[in-house]
């Protein structure tokens, strides 16, 4: 389960933070166009940045250029202010000594942030200038028009999250199919997640609603939690040729960092089965005799033996070779079948049918 209370008690610690922020910022002109004189001033006056992202763009070939690196401009900054939201969050809660696993979360998230409405941001032909050899241009994005389309963005995400937060709560249903409804929930927290930021950027103020879907996103992952504990889980690794009885171990030991204590060679009642084959193929590698894994099965309900999907693993790691002898190849492909590699395989394929966490 990933902490997010501290990121919801910290998003609303930094909204004034990032206001205040916002508020020093609009007395200054915008440092991403240096242009000179009577031009700088026209760019303001028409464009001043309490209302707009203004940015400026340089080529040694054309205007057209000029004005597409402009846009490229426009839109790292978009990009920049919403990172920076994440990071006075970020700050606010180092401030106040606290450091944990949502940090982790923040990060993660300002890695994904982007701007969904680049057709948005307008090149200015009036502020063309040609100096020295050099073609200058300017571009902009009205932070009016960007925090309507963003307002859109986040309610038609929110209908699909607050709708699939409903179904997680009704009581009963199969594990599987709750899965696949929490799935939906976090796709839509992660779209309204992305508009929430968006806006926060271009308006210089926190998106109210937010911190109501933040709340239902936190009773939904402890709920993901608590179910993946109540979770049973048997797990049958096949033999097969050349097979190593390392493998079961290694495969049990990724389930286990994914919450999931699987039950070797059994199938508890009212609980799931993970049967997994495995399939060595043999190849004349440039260096001698070369070996791959891939494995592949299904998961199943053990009342009814029931299939729920089918689960494929493979890794381009998953390989052994050696110059002369087929055995220390084998040797060398189960040195690299790890937990570590295992873990993202098996979130990968379980994620549709089980509550693992998905990060």
């Amino acid at each position: 389960m990933r902490p997010l209370e501290n990121v919801a008690r910290a998003l609303r610690n930094a909204g004034l933070l990032v206001l205040l922020a916002g508020l020093g910022s609009c007395a200054g002109t915008s440092p991403r166009v240096p242009a000179e004189g009577a031009a700088a001033q026209s760019v303001a006056q028409r464009h001043p940045v309490s209302q707009y992202i203004v940015a400026e763009g340089v080529s040694d070939t054309g205007f057209e250029q000029a004005e597409t690196q402009a846009r490229a401009q426009v839109a790292a900054q978009v990009r920049s202010e919403m990172s920076a939201v994440l990071t006075t969050v970020m700050s606010s809660d180092s401030r106040n000594g606290r450091i944990d696993d949502s940090q982790s979360l923040l990060s993660e998230t300002s890695t994904r942030t982007s701007f969904a409405h680049a057709e948005m941001i307008r090149a200015d032909p009036a502020a063309r200038r040609r100096e020295r050899g050099l073609y200058h241009a300017v571009a902009y994005l009205s932070r009016a028009e960007a925090a309507e389309a963003l307002a859109r963005d986040y309610e038609l995400a929110a209908l699909d999250f607050r709708a699939a937060v409903a179904d997680l709560a009704r009581p009963g249903g199969d594990l599987p199919v709750w899965s696949a409804t929490l799935r939906r929930a976090e796709a839509g927290f992660d779209r309204l997640a992305q508009a929430s930021f968006g806006l926060r950027a271009v308006t210089r103020r926190p998106h109210g609603p937010f911190v109501a879907d933040l709340a239902l996103y936190e009773q939904a992952e402890r709920d993901r939690a608590a179910r993946l504990s109540a979770a049973r889980l048997g797990l049958e690794v096949g033999d097969g040729a050349d097979a190593d009885p390392r493998l079961a171990a290694s495969v049990s030991g990724a389930l286990a960092r994914l919450g999931l204590g699987a039950l070797p060679h059994d199938c508890p009642a009212g609980g799931y089965l993970l049967r997994l084959t495995p399939d060595i193929r043999w190849e004349a590698g440039p260096f001698g005799p070369l070996c791959r894994l891939t494995m592949s099965g299904e998961l199943l309900a053990c009342d009814g033996r029931r299939s729920i999907g089918h689960v494929s693993l493979a890794h381009p790691e998953f390989l052994g070779t050696d110059v002369r002898e087929k055995e220390r190849a084998l040797t060398v492909l189960w040195e690299q079948v790890n937990e570590e590699r295992l873990v993202p395989l098996l979130r990968h394929e379980l994620a549709p049918y089980l509550p693992v966490a998905e990060r």
